[in-house]
């Protein structure tokens, strides 16, 4: 336990790097969000995954220019010398590393009882997580599906539009939201949710926030990447419907807000001066700049999630 915890606290170092990279990124609206929603997925991968790709190309990403000047490469115990995989070895108080061992008694203790704490809470999370939800989707049980919707149901204990479930999402509308001169807008904007797997990322997300919940900036992250979310979702249903409805969109949102909901993907649940600034800002991307912002998303995953090859002896 000791070795995993000493690991998994230098693998935060190096996701919290990753982290405010990406909320630096969010400042720049030009940049699309759901390109923003996919680069959330570099700190997470170095959240969890204990190493990083290696290879000639490796020693000139962020680990490698950070290991220059605080920490170096640690090798996974077990892997032969031919596997370009390294882990990130910040801490550096260790005796040896492969196996990892500790110069003085105490130190391992404290690693050891902090693993164990660590995961005790982290499975509390991960429990209450379950229970909420599960009990969030059992309160909603009793609703009635709407007519000639296929898949939207209507429910008088909500206060507005959300898709729930994961596996089998359904479209769930508060009671009067079927006679809304909107209800075009609010319905496609659910079902881009639901076609673009939303509620499993939320999940995933939050899954992730519980596992590194001693990480300050995984709550931040986790607050940020839902928002986000829903960013791209509006520029989804804006890219469908076109920038001349922008507005029509923009009127719908505001009629619909609604308190959040950290288990669904609500219509008018997040942000809703944010998101209506950047749908009245909306302008389609032309075929150049996706190019140009898919490769710059290409490089700057390279440059995060590489690691310097070889290893501590």
């Amino acid at each position: 336990m000791a070795e995993i915890f000493y690991w998994f606290l230098n693998m935060q170092i190096i996701a919290s790097l990753c982290a405010l990279v990406i909320l630096l990124l969010r400042r720049f609206r030009r940049i699309p969000r759901r390109l923003i929603c996919w680069l959330w997925l570099i700190p997470v991968l170095r959240a969890i995954l204990p190493f990083g790709a290696g290879g000639a190309w490796g020693s000139y990403g962020l680990v490698a220019l950070l290991s220059r000047i605080w920490g170096r490469p640690g090798r996974i115990s077990g892997l032969s010398s031919q596997v370009p995989l390294s882990v990130s070895n910040y801490f550096a108080v260790a005796e040896s590393y492969d196996p990892l061992t500790f110069p003085r008694s105490w130190q391992e203790d404290l690693f050891r009882w902090g693993g164990y704490i660590w995961l005790l809470i982290a499975a509390a999370f991960i429990l209450a997580f379950i229970l909420i939800y599960g009990m969030t989707i059992k309160e909603l049980r009793d609703a009635s599906p709407l007519k000639d919707h296929k898949g939207v149901w209507v429910s008088e204990k909500l206060q507005g539009a959300a898709l729930y479930g994961i596996l089998r999402p359904r479209i769930l509308l508060p009671a009067g939201t079927e006679a809304s001169p909107h209800l075009a807008y609010i319905l496609l904007h659910e079902e881009t949710h639901r076609a673009r797997g939303d509620n499993l990322r939320r999940v995933l997300a939050f899954l992730a926030a519980g596992i590194c919940w001693l990480n300050p900036l995984s709550w931040l992250c986790l607050k940020c990447f839902l928002t986000d979310l829903e960013l791209a979702c509006d520029q989804q249903v804006l890219s469908r419907i076109g920038e001349e409805k922008k507005k029509e969109y923009a009127l719908a949102l505001i009629e619909q807000a609604a308190p959040k909901n950290l288990f669904a993907c609500a219509f008018g649940g997040a942000a809703i001066r944010l998101r209506v600034e950047n749908i009245l800002s909306f302008k389609r991307m032309g075929l150049l700049a996706m190019l140009a912002m898919a490769s710059f998303a290409a490089l700057l995953a390279w440059f995060l999630l590489t690691n310097p090859t070889g290893g501590v002896r």
